[in-house]
């Protein structure tokens, strides 16, 4: 449940693109002092909480095993929140070592990308626990795309205007329409590339469906994801963010 408000915040938040907001470091430190403790209580008792063993020793474990590195990069959670911790090392030195053109932004840097690998680490946590963990995986994924498609359309069909979900230009290098979707993260580009992501995923699952997936036995879990497929697909393509290729070439043409 935290993860998915945690998701359902970022997209509030416009995706956390800027954390100088009360709001967004409020949530990371939030997160960041929460993961303190719980390791600290972890490392201290040698104990699992709520049912997670301790990860230094599963995931040496697994080094042991395979008797190399690779198998803890492959099957361990490091592998899963590798790329952060790089960036936040990296960050790290820079501030501490070098002259940072700004601290402050150094500092947020630092605690954006460690936020970003303490939840990828507890995403990946969650996947490990079985039938109940993806369940709470899907349903999260699945409410953060609808928040993002759901608001941005309202503010398409005018329902719930959204101060800065619409782009407008009279510049047609930048918008074919003069319109470009941003939604509640407020920026075509990222708007877009998060609907494909979500596009791409519906689609796939609709692959994966059995024929009984689409009948009344099944529970329409066909029907209810190609309608998701469908708005994400629709917020794609009003981004104008790679999506505009998939326009008519002849509407292409009358519009620029």
């Amino acid at each position: 449940m935290a993860i998915t408000v945690t998701g359902l915040l970022c997209v509030l938040l416009q995706g956390l693109f800027d954390i100088d907001s009360y709001g967004g470091l409020l949530l990371i430190s939030g997160w960041l002092l929460t993961t303190a403790v719980g390791w600290f209580v972890v490392g201290l008792n040698q104990t699992s909480v709520a049912g997670w063993p301790p990860l230094p020793r599963r995931d040496m474990n697994i080094r042991h095993q395979t008797g190399s590195i690779k198998g803890l990069w492959l099957k361990g959670w490091f592998g899963f929140v590798a790329g952060p911790v790089v960036l936040v090392v990296l960050y790290s030195f820079h501030g501490l070592k070098g002259h940072p053109l700004s601290v402050q932004a150094t500092v947020e840097d630092v605690l954006h990308w460690s936020f970003v690998a303490v939840f990828g680490l507890a995403l990946y946590r969650l996947g490990r626990l079985g039938k109940m963990g993806r369940h709470w995986l899907t349903a999260g994924w699945l409410a953060t795309g609808s928040l993002l498609a759901i608001t941005a359309l309202t503010s398409v069909y005018g329902v719930w205007p959204l101060p800065g979900a619409i782009l407008r230009t009279g510049d047609s290098a930048v918008s074919a329409t003069g319109a470009r979707l941003g939604g509640l993260l407020q920026y075509p580009n990222t708007f877009g590339a998060v609907m494909a992501v979500f596009t791409l995923e519906r689609l796939m699952r609709l692959a994966r469906l059995s024929r009984r997936a689409f009948t009344r036995e099944g529970g329409w879990q066909g029907q209810r994801a190609a309608m998701l497929a469908l708005l994400f697909t629709l917020c794609l393509l009003l981004s104008e963010s790679r999506g505009c290729c998939c326009m008519p070439p002849g509407r292409r043409g009358r519009d620029s």
